[in-house]
């Protein structure tokens, strides 16, 4: 009985020293609104924003908007993904947030704007983008109506962008 005493207490010390040892690793981050500097000269933190992440504690950001997640059990360089809730905004940079290594050394970025400012930001990068393709068309067909040795250039540019043969009168 002496004996299995003691292994029940080395078993015991072992198990409790296991516990106190869990590998534990944290993430800093900072929220802020999406292109607050651009727009008003400084950038705008947002505070209470509620953080979740897998097995770590809920976090909510200060009124610097900086935040930490701490994880417990996960090994350093796990990738995760980050969820910032904040009332009446929306994550920017939500695919960013999808990959968060667990211990990375920078700070984790999140962006947060409202839904019409959202819509509206991406409504101005799809007219930019819209405009440099019809730009680039534009240019392509002042090339092909040259009817000189530019002309043949585009030709083979276009044959190989399309991998396939163009055949045309010129």
């Amino acid at each position: 009985m002496h004996n299995n005493t003691r292994l029940f207490f080395a078993v015991a010390f072992l198990f409790c020293t296991g516990i106190g040892l869990a590998q534990q690793a944290s993430v800093e981050g900072r929220v802020s609104i999406h292109n607050s500097k651009y727009r008003t000269g400084q950038i705008q933190y947002v505070p209470d924003t509620y953080i979740t992440a897998f097995q770590a504690k809920p976090a909510s950001s200060d009124n610097d908007g900086k935040f930490q997640l701490t994880f417990v059990g996960l090994p350093p360089g796990t990738s995760v993904s980050v969820a910032p809730e904040k009332q009446g905004l929306v994550v920017v940079n939500g695919y960013e947030l999808e990959r968060v290594v667990v211990n990375q050394k920078d700070p984790i970025r999140v962006f947060l704007t409202s839904r019409e400012e959202l819509a509206k930001a991406q409504t101005e990068l799809y007219n930019i983008s819209r405009e440099a393709l019809y730009a680039k068309k534009d240019a392509m067909i002042a090339r092909l109506r040259k009817n000189d040795e530019d002309t043949q250039k585009a030709l083979a540019e276009l044959e190989e962008f399309f991998g396939h043969p163009i055949d045309c009168l010129l």
